[in-house]
């Protein structure tokens, strides 16, 4: 299995030289140019997360996700009950414990040795998508937010 690593966060310093082949790390912000070409040829998406006690109760991984479902991947994803989406109620992916690395090796294996599974996740991942995460309601919500904290209120017709 080849797997791209893009990270935005720290890496371990150094990395383990050489890398395996197979793996390529890409650091930094990318642009989305180039990251959904990644996102299209890929088998499922992994998202770990690492949260500093500043970040503890962050979406951190929404962005992510929302990307992966857009382009109908299943993931594999750090639990984060501030995202607000549940993956695996939804079943479009599995979660994991943070810095569980015998979960993470499970989640994947599963992931692996299930192709079935997976197409299964990554159909309802973009139906989901497409249901909820989509212009119209993001505009609504805006609307409502916007609407809320203004004293306007548009007259009757």
């Amino acid at each position: 299995v080849d797997v791209t690593v893009v990270a935005r966060g720290p890496l371990p310093d150094p990395l383990p030289t050489p890398l395996p082949d197979g793996v390529d790390v890409s650091h930094g912000l990318l642009s989305t140019a180039r990251v959904l070409p990644m996102y299209d040829s890929a088998y499922a998406v992994a998202i770990p997360i690492a949260r500093s006690d500043d970040r503890s109760h962050s979406t951190i991984g929404l962005t992510s996700l929302l990307e992966a479902m857009a382009m109908g991947k299943a993931t594999v994803m750090t639990r984060n009950d501030y995202v607000g989406i549940d993956v695996e109620r939804e079943g479009i992916g599995l979660t994991v414990p943070e810095g569980d690395v015998s979960a993470w090796r499970g989640a994947i294996r599963r992931l692996v040795e299930n192709p079935r599974e997976v197409e299964e996740m990554g159909i309802r991942a973009r139906s989901l998508a497409e249901r909820e995460f989509n212009l119209r309601n993001f505009s609504a919500e805006v609307e409502r937010i916007l609407r809320s904290v203004s004293r306007f209120r548009p007259r009757a017709r």
